[in-house]
């Protein structure tokens, strides 16, 4: 057997070239293949038909008593997991409000500490400013009027009250 000879030409590419381009419309949205009660009443006709297949009368009427049971529970599962769902999603909204007011708590915490560390310096550098004042008042008692409303201001930064709403 000669593999070469059995082969067809390069040329031969089997296109005959009349292929035109497809249609760039997007389809419709079409449902899931078995969507609404199709199965359910596919079985309960199957049952009503062709009893025999089932056992009988007896074991049609079963069957058809058991996919209506498991339509039912089918949608009380849906019912449940959509209310859960809604539950979930209130969850979602109310952690990402208390997400957002933890930040915002926690930045007036850090702004209160660093407006606290100041008040503080202020208040440790401010009676250093005030010996200052009292012995440069003794030489030059005119200049000594801009140490002391310094020193006054510096103080004063403790009557300063905190940013943000009290509780």
């Amino acid at each position: 057997m000669n593999l070469m000879a059995d082969a067809p030409e390069p040329t031969d590419n089997g296109v005959i070239g009349n292929q035109t381009v497809g249609s760039v419309d997007i389809p419709p949205n079409t449902g899931p293949p078995l969507a609404g009660e199709l199965l359910p009443n596919t079985f309960r006709g199957l049952a009503t038909e062709n009893p025999r297949n089932f056992g009988g009368a007896q074991s049609a009427r079963i069957f058809d008593a058991w996919v209506n049971d498991l339509v039912n529970e089918r949608d009380r599962a849906k019912l449940l997991a959509e209310e859960n769902q809604s539950k979930l999603d209130q969850a979602l909204v109310e952690l990402h409000a208390e997400k957002l007011e933890i930040v915002r708590l926690e930045g007036g915490i850090s702004q209160n500490f660093r407006l606290g560390l100041a008040q503080r310096a202020c208040t440790f550098v401010s009676p250093f400013l005030f010996g200052i004042a009292v012995d440069v008042y003794k030489n030059y008692p005119n200049q000594s009027y801009l140490i002391f409303v310094f020193a006054g201001v510096l103080l004063l930064t403790n009557l300063i009250p905190s940013r943000g709403k009290r509780r």
